[in-house]
């Protein structure tokens, strides 16, 4: 752990430096004492040359001009742990670019701190940059009385190539990598540019990427930025919407491998889905921490089956968020999986009004009133009424009086809550028997579902 001297403590280990050290050993003891041992007020003097604030000045005032040379000759590079990574960028090639790429982006340089490193020193600095004032640390190693070269420690940087990129870049330097592949790369400390050329899948892409932990640390390059194309955007949107669409094709009540699923009931046959809406309306494309690509957003279906538990027909809504992974063949993007969405956002509140929600169920309600059944999917009514014509519906109460109408964003329906109480009248022609006018009532409680198609609100079905 790096402790900051204290100026008591600091004067006594040097001076028994002194007590055994040769003439020429005494006067590198003695600058070093008068610079250290003045007080934590005078950090300033260490800008005179021969101390390690003065050379740590002076190597970053290289650093910001890209002086190549004065750099690579000032630094003491530590490569023996390259070798834990794929590919090495440090030679004197690969520190040129690296500077160049972000050369007269700093000023202000000032000293705040000298601390004892083991048998090192470390000089913290602060300069101004575009987005703030940083901090950086400079560790020194005295070679001669008026020598304090830097300790370089490589970085390394973790990539993962995203299938269909184009040439890969640092600081401009190309980088041999397979697309879809992992790759490290040991780099200098410090700021580094990743490009990758355009292809047909992606637009060229650039980014930063701050190196800043010692090998054998990785700091993990993320693409999660990168653009499609115009025709990677036309390919992946096919893809995830004929997958969609192909689990729409599905007759179970949770079909393997989709995104939809109901399991609170059975069915006593083949079940059918509709899908309501565009699913790729409001849905985002971007790549993983591994490169994948993945297209996210949400999916809305009218579920249609014979429900084992009521013996009746049902038609309710199912919908929720959904994580589409896709794949480069070298050709086109194919869709791979549907993976785990519970992180997407859910989708905000629609333009449709509260009154407009409840105008739509109100048409819905009231032209259920026109039945003439006893029962029929999607609306409230069920009497058991066999042999039954001439069927006369009427509301004893108001089923909206009441209501709770509330937005389920996860699956981008309104739902609205409320009591029924209905009344019918009608006559009964039972085989071998003469026509009766029978009356009857239904009531309960229902849970309406309706959606927003972007231009006016359409009722969907009944949860209860």
């Amino acid at each position: 752990m790096i402790r900051r001297i204290e100026i008591i403590g600091l004067n006594t280990r040097l001076r028994n430096l002194q007590r055994r050290l040769g003439f020429r050993e005494e006067l590198i003891a003695a600058i070093v004492l008068g610079v250290l041992g003045a007080s934590s007020l005078a950090f300033t003097l260490f800008t005179t040359q021969g101390t390690p604030a003065g050379a740590a000045l002076a190597y970053m005032a290289a650093v910001d001009r890209a002086d190549t040379g004065f750099v690579w000759s000032h630094s003491i590079i530590d490569s023996a742990t390259a070798s834990s990574t794929d590919t090495s960028l440090l030679d004197r090639s690969a520190l040129g670019a690296q500077l160049t790429a972000t050369a007269h982006t700093r000023s202000g340089f000032s000293v705040q701190n000298v601390s004892y490193v083991n048998a090192d020193i470390e000089v913290t600095l602060t300069y101004n940059t575009s987005v703030g004032r940083r901090t950086t640390s400079l560790r020194m190693r005295a070679v001669s009385p008026n020598s304090w070269p830097v300790l370089v420690e490589p970085t390394g940087l973790d990539l993962n190539i995203p299938n269909g990129a184009g040439a890969l870049a640092i600081d401009g330097q190309e980088v041999v990598a397979s697309p879809g592949s992992e790759l490290t790369v040991a780099v200098f400390p410090g700021q580094h540019t990743v490009t990758l050329a355009a292809s047909i899948l992606f637009v060229s892409y650039a980014g930063e990427v701050d190196a800043k932990s010692a090998l054998p640390a990785l700091t993990t390059v993320s693409f999660s930025t990168i653009q499609l194309s115009d025709t990677g955007t036309a390919q992946a949107d096919k893809a995830v919407s004929q997958a969609i669409k192909g689990c729409a094709g599905s007759t179970s009540l949770s079909p393997t491998g989709c995104p939809q699923t109901f399991g609170q009931d059975l069915a006593t046959g083949a079940a059918s889905w509709t899908l309501l809406g565009d699913p790729l309306n409001g849905s985002s494309i971007g790549l993983d921490d591994t490169s994948t690509l993945l297209v996210t957003g949400h999916f809305l279906m009218r579920l249609s089956y014979g429900s084992a538990t009521t013996q009746r027909p049902r038609i309710l809504a199912v919908g929720g968020p959904y994580t589409a992974a896709l794949s480069w063949d070298g050709q086109a993007l194919k869709f791979s999986d549907f993976q785990d969405a519970s992180s997407v956002a859910d989708v905000p509140h629609p333009a449709a009004t509260d009154a407009q929600v409840l105008a739509a169920l109100k048409t819905h309600l009231d032209a259920c009133l026109k039945l003439q059944a006893g029962s029929a999917p999607g609306c409230l009514q069920i009497v058991n009424a066999l042999f039954g014509s001439k069927f006369s519906w009427h509301e004893d109460s108001d089923p909206l009086e009441g209501a709770i109408l509330a937005w389920d964003g996860s699956r981008a329906v309104f739902t609205v809550s409320g009591t029924y109480d209905l009344s019918v009248v009608y006559n009964s022609s039972a085989p071998f028997t003469p026509t009766r006018r029978i009356h009857d009532t239904s009531s309960g409680q229902y849970i309406a579902d309706l959606y927003w198609d972007g231009s006016r609100v359409v009722f969907i079905g009944l949860e209860k």
